[in-house]
């Protein structure tokens, strides 16, 4: 959805979601994502002055304090970002690729189902078709992409071909690197295709999820970089 994206050019519109409005959003967010009952005043407070971004495509950002959580497009299903879902990692769906997808995952391909039901690989929720899932990585902590699932988990296990999850949003995406702006992490504009290629998987992997946590300052440990990582 952002691989070819242009926030310079593909944002038409912004303006504070009504107090009305702005409880649906709430109620739809608690639908599709029940775990978040217990966060959603901390993510989303009923008084906060929520920004709503339109974008070319249809594409629509949930904004707080500069910082895009959600995203849609059409009035479809809200997709987390990857820097919300760094902070909140036990609250969304996931499943996990084996090491050997991360370097495709980051420069935009979809998922194959044998790269879910391969050594390494996990699917411990039963989720059904259309569910929208973190994807993590064989031996890597922070999810590196927001996907949508192409079948249900049942189906990947049986059928195990084609593709299984669309990739929505991954790190160093248009989407990535704008988060990163709206808090003064110019650095991530830097972040592209062909960077990737030339950190290579793992570094890009690491450098991406070091920014997003030194940008919260979580203090959390850092991953090693390096092509062993």
């Amino acid at each position: 959805m952002f691989k070819k994206f242009n926030f310079k050019d593909d944002v038409a519109s912004q303006s504070q979601v009504k107090s009305s409005v702005q409880r649906a959003i709430r109620t739809k967010l608690l639908e599709q994502y029940p775990n978040l009952e217990s966060v959603i005043e901390e993510i989303l407070p009923k008084k906060a002055h929520v920004v709503l971004v339109k974008c070319h495509e249809h594409i629509n950002l949930l904004m707080l304090n500069n910082e895009i959580l959600f995203f849609q497009r059409f009035d479809g299903p809200y997709y987390p970002t990857l820097r919300l879902v760094h902070k909140y990692p036990t609250l969304f769906p996931r499943v996990q690729v084996d090491r050997g997808a991360i370097k495709f995952i980051l420069s935009g391909a979809n998922i194959m189902a044998p790269g879910l039901t391969s050594a390494g690989a996990k699917m411990e929720e039963d989720l059904p078709v259309d569910s929208i899932a973190a994807v993590y990585a064989e031996g890597k902590e922070h999810a590196l992409s927001i996907g949508l699932l192409k079948m249900s988990t049942e189906n990947i296990r049986q059928i195990n071909k084609g593709i299984a999850v669309d990739n929505v949003h991954h790190l160093g995406d248009a989407l990535w690197t704008c988060a990163q702006l709206t808090i003064g992490f110019a650095y991530m504009m830097q972040v592209t295709v062909q960077q990737s290629a030339a950190w290579g998987a793992a570094d890009v992997y690491t450098k991406c999820c070091q920014y997003s946590f030194q940008s919260d300052q979580l203090h959390q440990p850092l991953l090693p970089s390096g092509p062993n990582a």
